[in-house]
Parts: C-alpha cells; sequence; structure tokens
C-alpha cells in the first residue's frame, strides 16, 4: 500500500468515526440512571477509539501530502477528545503523544 492510499483511509477511518461519535452522542439519552451510564460508557469507548486511531495514524501523519486536510481533521478529532474529558469530568488525556507536530 502506497503512502498516499494509508493517508486516504486513514482520513477516512477518522471521518467515519467522528461521524459515527457525533450521530451517537447526539441520539436522545433515555431517563434511568442505567440507559445514562450505558450512553456515557458507550460514548468514552468512542472516544477512546478516536485517540488510539490518532495514535496509530501517527505515522501516516508526518508524511502527509495534504498537510492542511490532514491537519483539520486531526485538530477536529483532537478537539472532541478534549471537550468529551472536560464535560465528563475525566481527567484530560496529555494528547502529545497522540497529535504529531506537523
Amino acid at each position: 500500500m502506497t503512502q498516499n492510499e494509508e493517508e486516504k483511509r486513514f482520513h477516512e477511518a477518522l471521518r467515519k468515526l467522528l461521524v459515527s461519535y457525533y450521530d451517537f452522542s447526539e441520539r436522545e439519552i433515555g431517563e434511568t440512571a442505567k440507559e445514562f451510564s450505558e450512553h456515557h460508557t458507550a460514548c468514552k469507548v468512542a472516544i477512546t477509539h478516536i485517540e488510539q486511531l490518532l495514535k496509530l495514524g501517527n505515522s501516516i501523519i508526518v508524511g502527509s501530502s495534504q498537510p492542511d486536510e490532514t491537519k483539520r481533521i486531526i485538530a477536529e478529532a483532537v478537539q472532541e477528545v478534549k471537550k468529551y474529558r472536560r464535560s465528563s469530568d475525566c481527567s484530560e488525556t496529555n494528547l502529545a503523544d497522540t497529535t504529531p507536530s506537523l
């Protein structure tokens, strides 16, 4: 697989994951504590997946032929992770290892 093909797959995977997270997190949460807990847990799992994809994509990102688009997608993903961490009273994850310096 070429660098360009890997880059396209990374972009698409990250976009899909973000769209899926947005769609799920905006669903109406049930009224019971159990429903809230299940929804919260699912959101935490999605955020963890976003973080892991960013880490796995590091080597692809560094050699990106589309640095502006790559930076935009990564910035959006990192902001979602930070926003979720703040809103859910989770300790802020150190994203320094996740986000490459382009």
